[in-house]
């Protein structure tokens, strides 16, 4: 396969199965809103099944109706969501005019969806009102049988046309085909993909590109709902979309860019957290048996399945592994408000502490801007490279929310989140979500960055605004 080939991942057959850079309060929608490069606008009624689900009157994500009251999409578009900020606007290849809006009564997410994994991507969502159909507002038919490779399909959202760039106002379309699992898993390097996945390759500067997550992949009948994708349409031989299975990890691991080796034990409270043996995030001790994260990296995992790895600055040697015998997220996490991405781990046994493993006190009172602090993790040192086997660490300085808001275009970054802005090529970058940002207390966790490295704010659940919500919920 040459390297100006695209992988785009789907997940499998429909018939088969049934119903996360940003640093702070999770992946913002339309930063890993699913782009269609090399696509073209749809013409008007093709898709009479493709919905666009909103967030506050805001697009996040594709969908399709199956029926009259129901909608199909990715379990992770809806994840701690609240379905009374949701809508779904059908019957129009327009955002910004036309269609009719449907409001959401519940939210039914496979109950065994992963977000480290990437399994059980899908969902159901029940509508108030039934949708009326017309010659531009039609269901789309499932396919129940197992569809293998060379096989033409479409897909169809309002992904961005380039990167970086807007979202379109016209929905966009692309021809696709369809290649083995084998195939794709051996270019993935990903042993999770098997007959609950579809995957597509698509030439470089074409495909699905952070675009359009829980869209439909069509042929004839739908095969696929969108899922992730990676990189955005550059042509390396990486997922490009899961399109039911959820996101890769290794799509939305955390990176630390401009960083360098920290010194040996100079961050006693780091930990990595490993998801069958890989390391998936970052997180901090807090005390003996209690370890401190971002909710986004533990949301619909197994307690069973998680490791917390601590005394050691490299991944592949030392430390010890302490198994986690409950989880605490906050309950008002939500996944596309970007908010409350905290969560608490119980051990099984305490940590027996050293010189080099240690709790970190945490801030109680509101630091404002110009604080000096350090960001540590393992996150990857270059954007595209790997991650790193030792520990990285660099120097931030935080700013207002204010001046955080208004780069960002966020009008939600509020007093429970702490911002750092860093220059061109540093700052974290998909870099290890639910790690620490310390002054000599830490301050905040890793949720989110605006695009990677590329003088954007860097953004942090603050640790302070949630002082009583951690007494409360410690172990």
């Amino acid at each position: 396969m040459n390297a100006g080939l695209l992988l785009l991942l789907v997940s499998g057959t429909l018939g088969a199965v049934s119903p996360l850079n940003y640093l702070f309060g999770t992946v913002p929608k339309d930063e890993y809103d699913w782009k269609i490069v090399g696509g073209s606008d749809a013409p008007e009624g093709a898709y009479p099944y493709q919905v666009s689900l909103r967030s506050f009157g805001s697009h996040n994500c594709g969908g399709s109706i199956i029926d009259a009251t129901t909608v199909m999409t990715a379990a992770h578009c809806v994840t701690g969501s609240n379905p009374s900020y949701l809508r779904v606007v059908a019957g129009s290849n327009k955002l910004n005019s036309g269609g009719v809006t449907y409001e959401i009564e519940s939210i039914r997410a496979h109950t065994e969806y992963d977000s480290w994994r990437f399994t059980n991507d899908i969902a159901l969502l029940k509508l108030k009102t039934p949708i009326s159909f017309t010659d531009k507002v039609k269901a789309v038919d499932l396919e129940s049988e197992y569809l293998g490779a060379e096989v033409d399909c479409v897909l169809s959202g309002w992904g961005r046309l380039n990167y970086p760039g807007s979202l379109p106002n016209n929905l966009q379309h692309i021809d696709l085909k369809t290649i083995t699992s084998e195939d794709c898993a051996k270019l993935l390097n990903h042993d999770s993909v098997d007959r609950t996945h579809i995957c597509t390759l698509t030439k470089a500067g074409e495909g699905a590109c952070h675009g359009d997550s829980g869209g439909p992949l069509v042929a004839n009948k739908q095969i696929g709902i969108v899922s992730f994708g990676r990189p955005c349409a550059k042509g390396a031989v990486s997922p490009l979309n899961y399109l039911f299975g959820t996101v890769p990890k290794v799509g939305y691991e955390w990176r630390i860019v401009g960083g360098s080796d920290a010194p040996e034990g100079a961050y006693p409270y780091q930990v990595s957290l490993r998801n069958l043996g890989n390391h998936e995030c970052g997180g901090s001790i807090i005390d003996a048996t209690t370890v401190m994260t971002a909710a986004q990296c533990v949301t619909g995992s197994s307690p069973s399945f998680l490791r917390v790895v601590v005394g050691s600055n490299k991944l592949n040697s030392g430390g010890i592994a302490y198994e986690i015998e409950s989880i605490r997220a906050h309950t008002g996490y939500d996944s596309w408000r970007l908010t409350n991405d905290i969560a608490l781990l119980k051990l099984k046994t305490p940590i027996s502490f050293t010189d080099k493993v240690k709790a970190v006190d945490l801030e109680t009172e509101y630091l404002g801007a110009d604080v000096d602090c350090v960001l540590s993790g393992w996150g990857v040192l270059k954007v595209g490279g790997r991650v790193p086997n030792k520990l990285q660490h660099i120097d931030l300085k935080t700013i207002t929310n204010e001046y955080c808001a208004k780069l960002l275009f966020r009008s939600f970054i509020d007093r429970t989140h702490v911002c750092t802005f860093t220059k061109y090529r540093e700052g974290a970058c998909h870099g290890d979500a639910g790690g620490p940002l310390v002054t000599n207390k830490q301050i905040g966790i890793v949720s989110f960055v605006y695009a990677c490295a590329v003088g954007y704010p860097d953004a942090f659940t603050r640790v302070s605004a949630f002082t009583d919500w951690i007494e409360e919920n410690r172990y």
